[in-house]
């Protein structure tokens, strides 16, 4: 189980980010952090028996930077880390949200080493399967974690349902990605 949380003064719209992500990851929780320090997020954590955490800090009143952790006796950097360029959330891609996910595999057609690293750094921190969109119909998955370059060279993520490829958000668009998993 993942537990998905903000920095402490969030705003709106980081609150929102963090309640479309939570929505696209199978078996995550959104937790309001209030005045707990990251060893009180880890404690929720194992409270929630959730094994994994990802914190979206805040830069300039948006969310800037997303931090995934490991817990084990508290909070263990899993080495990826993104810094957020931009974001475009669920509402602004469909009318009505999307049900909350109940398979997810991470996809990239890329051969661009951020991309490429991102995408195998990120299936296994999800625990899920690195495969194509069609391998992902074909089995079955309900959301693909779809990750590309746009035309600025910036790393993106974004979710998409399948059999329909409808992108459905929330789109990140990352000016730097670190990637390397230390587990």
């Amino acid at each position: 189980m993942i537990v998905v949380t903000t920095s402490r003064r969030p705003t709106r719209l980081m609150r929102t980010f963090c309640n479309d992500l939570a929505r696209c990851l199978p078996g995550a929780i959104r937790i309001n952090r209030g005045k707990l320090s990251r060893d009180g997020v880890a404690e929720k954590a194992v409270e929630l028996k959730a094994d994994r955490v990802i914190i979206i800090d805040r830069w300039k009143g948006g969310p800037g930077k997303v931090e995934f952790f490991f817990v084990k006796g508290g909070l263990v950097k899993a080495g990826l880390l993104l810094y957020v360029r931009g974001i475009k959330l669920q509402r602004e891609f469909v009318e009505v949200k999307p049900k909350p996910a109940r398979s997810l595999a991470v996809s990239t057609i890329s051969t661009d080493d951020d991309v490429k690293g991102l995408s195998e750094s990120l299936a296994e921190f999800l625990r899920t399967q690195l495969m194509s969109t069609d391998e992902a119909i074909t089995k079955g998955v309900q959301t693909l974690a779809y990750i590309s370059k746009d035309a600025l060279g910036c790393v993106q993520l974004t979710f998409v349902t399948l059999p329909d490829r409808k992108e459905v958000g929330p789109r990140m668009t990352m000016s730097h990605v670190v990637w390397r998993l230390d587990g």
